[in-house]
């Protein structure tokens, strides 16, 4: 599997440390708040819909839809020429409403499949650091069904 970029998420950065780490796990996790049980993405310090301020990382089915989606044809980063074209999609997920996710595709052959409602499955890529860390696991999405 190709890197989309080089530019890796700093998955020790402490708001997302829960979510790296499930992801590392091959799971899909997002925060819930405890009180009225809506999903937050991104992570705040409250509940966007009741002001609660304690949450869980409730784990979902990766299973969603595409919301939006772009092909990106132009290399807009230094080095990043060989990797064009990629997709990179908005996805909701359906067990947890409020969410929208943007992740690549994790395997470009199927751009052609890639539409606005068309169902997708997150796949947990693990991709190399190419400044010598730790592989980071990506949660890139597969087409399940084309509308």
């Amino acid at each position: 599997m190709r890197a989309i970029s080089e530019l890796l998420p700093d998955v020790s950065w402490e708001p997302l440390k829960p979510f790296w780490a499930a992801c590392a796990q091959r799971e899909m996790r997002f925060p819930q708040c405890v009180r009225c049980g809506r999903f937050q993405w991104y992570p705040r310090d409250f509940c966007a819909g009741c002001m609660g301020e304690e949450f869980i990382w409730a784990a979902i089915d990766p299973v969603g839809t595409v919301y939006s989606f772009t092909v990106v044809r132009r290399a807009f980063l230094p080095g990043s020429r060989a990797k064009v074209p990629f997709t990179v999609l908005q996805v909701q997920f359906d067990e947890a409403p409020g969410v929208t996710l943007l992740t690549n595709l994790a395997d470009e052959s199927q751009a052609p499949l890639v539409r606005v409602g068309s169902r997708v499955v997150a796949s947990f890529t693990d991709v190399d650091d190419p400044k010598g860390g730790a592989p980071v696991t990506m949660p890139w999405v597969r087409i399940v069904e084309s509308s």
